[in-house]
């Protein structure tokens, strides 16, 4: 039996029973907590997963509400979809500008 389970222990080390990722997001605007499950363990597939995931919660909740989200093993969180991150960087500002005097 202890083979056995040094045998798993490895297999977990090494990744091959690695666990499927999982999304926490939060609604700033309404204060919710919603979780993604996806459905692969890669981490890039998983990204474009949540990114399609946001984009259909934008289009219920709004355009303006703010949603940041994080992956469960991971401490660091995420604002919107990638894709708004591939803006160049005087856009986002002059719309971060506009959003926050309302001019919009």
């Amino acid at each position: 039996m202890s083979a056995l389970k040094q045998e798993v222990k490895s297999l977990l080390i090494e990744g091959k029973f690695a666990r499927r990722k999982f999304a926490e997001i939060t609604i700033g605007s309404k204060g919710e907590t919603v979780y993604f499950d996806c459905k692969t363990k890669d981490r890039t597939k998983a990204i474009k997963e949540v990114d399609r995931f946001i984009d259909c919660m934008k289009k219920e909740y709004g355009k303006e509400s703010t949603i940041i989200w994080k992956f469960r093993d991971e401490d660091i969180y995420y604002m919107g979809t990638s894709e708004d991150h591939k803006k160049p960087f005087a856009t986002r500002v002059k719309e971060q500008f506009l959003d926050f005097f309302d001019l919009r």
